[in-house]
């Protein structure tokens, strides 16, 4: 930088001392300050450029991952839809398994869970016979659970798998129970009940779940004609709503995200059958981001299963406890994934993340949720004060949009005013 140039009216030489000093000074002080400065400048410059060049390298490093996740994903898809292709429902051009001399509830079986030879808790068909022909039923506060060499109800089901025994380690399997229901909505008859294999742990919330999936109905909204393509079950927990998804809908796509890898593993048993069902050990997040699983803030008497909640890793406060790490994704990163257009139906049950999708403030990145033409929402404002507050102002503030208050339990459901469902 060139030095400044002071001009005076006196040369130099008839400048008094003291004032030369005092210039002199003046320029020292001067110079070091611009030199300080520049310096400063400089350095606040690198940082700026480091900071640049480090976004520019994570968005880099992202869109190749992302495009390396794309192809992993799509791998498997086929993959799973190669190693399935014995799978298919009964009537199905591909099917191998015949259903002569089967009875009608062992149709059912087959027709839902798919043919093959490791469906159903790995029982052979002839087991499924023996085991069908017992007495049971599939309505409300039944027998419909079959376990330990009988059918029996949910509150047996509940002491056998929470009687004093020791926690379930993470290399042990959880056990495979057969569950029967029947609801006309969810196109389980009474002549043709559906009936379907779960692996279950102990001293865990899985009876929990089953209890809200088939002795509350908590999916009996739902119609055997609607006409979804696409379904996303964000909070799938062990996949067992995704099931009756794929059972309800064979020919939809079934995207399941989960956070907890724990709840993961059984959400990957229990989907297996199902070539339309994507599972994902991920969680839903306003933006794509490093997340941490940490406990949330519910009943402490219930095992933690039912409370997992996700926090950005970089704010974490000190010394709290991580369950584990994951990865946050969006709804248009799992489209993007795997090519669909949008979700006709969206489930959405996160433990209080609602709360920081649906915010007032993002509403420029939620043009998905126009593409959805159904919306079910479990609310966690026990968990994150106000989370609920903030999805019922989202949805009851857009035009096109009604609130089913009819069909409201554990879930609020959203219907987009010109959804054709049939």
């Amino acid at each position: 930088m060139a030095r400044p140039v002071f001009d005076s009216k006196y040369p130099a030489s008839h400048v008094p001392r003291q004032l030369q000093a005092a210039l002199v000074v003046s320029v020292v002080v001067m110079l070091a300050v611009l030199t300080m400065h520049n310096a400063n400048m400089t350095a606040r410059s690198y940082a700026i450029q480091e900071d640049l060049n480090r976004t520019a390298a994570f968005e880099e490093l992202l869109d190749r991952r992302f495009q390396e996740i794309s192809v992993l994903f799509q791998e498997s898809i086929a993959k799973s839809n190669t190693a399935h292709t014995d799978l298919d429902p009964i009537g199905s051009t591909t099917t191998t398994t015949t259903s002569s001399a089967i009875p009608t509830n062992a149709n059912s079986i087959l027709r839902l869970s798919h043919t093959g030879p490791r469906r159903l808790c790995t029982y052979t068909e002839s087991e499924l016979r023996g085991i069908l022909s017992l007495r049971h039923c599939c309505g409300w506060k039944c027998n419909r659970y079959f376990y330990g060499g009988a059918w029996i109800d949910w509150k047996a089901l509940d002491e056998e798998f929470q009687k004093g025994h020791a926690r379930v380690r993470e290399e042990e399997e959880a056990e495979c129970v057969l569950a029967c229901k029947q609801h006309e909505n969810l196109g389980c008859s009474k002549e043709q009940p559906c009936v379907n294999g779960y692996y279950l742990r102990r001293n865990t919330t899985d009876t929990l779940v089953v209890r809200q999936a088939y002795e509350w109905g908590e999916q009996n909204f739902l119609k055997p004609y609607f006409q979804f393509d696409s379904i996303l079950d964000a909070g799938a927990n062990i996949g067992l709503t995704s099931v009756l998804f794929a059972t309800m809908y064979p020919k939809a796509t079934i995207v399941s995200v989960e956070a907890s890898s724990r709840n993961f593993r059984s959400l990957k048993l229990n989907t297996q059958p199902f070539p339309n069902i994507i599972a994902v050990n991920a969680a839903l997040w306003p933006r794509v981001a490093s997340l941490s699983l940490t406990l949330g803030h519910r009943n402490p008497e219930l095992p933690p299963e039912w409370a997992f909640m996700v926090k950005e890793t970089r704010d974490l406060e000190p010394g709290q406890v991580v369950e584990d790490s994951l990865l946050g994704v969006t709804v248009p990163f799992l489209l993007k994934v795997f090519g669909l257009p949008g979700f006709d139906f969206l489930k959405i049950d996160i433990e209080g993340s609602e709360g920081e999708i649906f915010r007032e403030d993002r509403e420029a990145d939620l043009g998905w949720v126009n593409q959805s033409k159904l919306a079910a929402l479990e609310l966690h404002g026990d968990m994150v004060p106000g989370s609920n507050v903030t999805v019922l102002n989202f949805f009851n503030s857009r035009s096109n949009f009604h609130h089913k208050k009819d069909w409201s339990g554990e879930y609020e459901v959203f219907m987009r005013n010109d959804a054709n469902l049939s």
